[in-house]
């Protein structure tokens, strides 16, 4: 894949501190985002369709949790939110 930034260079870009930076880059190689090659940096991986579903699952749950939030301070059941997302469902699929 294609290279990141040295961590000292983006640290020096960003203005923070290397440690931060080194911080961010072991988060990413933890969630398989990236790769660490001794001595070379870190590389991007290629991502492949199931790590990309995963991503797309947390963000649904998150949006799908904001919304179940503002669903009940408005008083709205569990099964008004069903309708309408069946309804948003269908008027995608045309």
């Amino acid at each position: 894949g294609d290279p990141l930034p040295s961590i000292r260079g983006l640290a020096q870009d960003l203005k923070i501190s290397v440690i931060t930076t080194m911080k961010a880059y072991e988060e990413l190689s933890a969630e398989g985002l990236v790769t660490a090659s001794k001595g070379k940096g870190y590389y991007v991986n290629a991502q492949d369709e199931r790590m990309l579903k995963e991503q797309h699952m947390r963000q649904l749950e998150k949006n799908l949790s904001d919304a179940i939030y503002s669903a009940r301070i408005a008083g709205i059941g569990l099964e008004e939110m069903e309708q309408t997302l069946e309804m948003l469902w269908r008027m995608d699929e045309e």
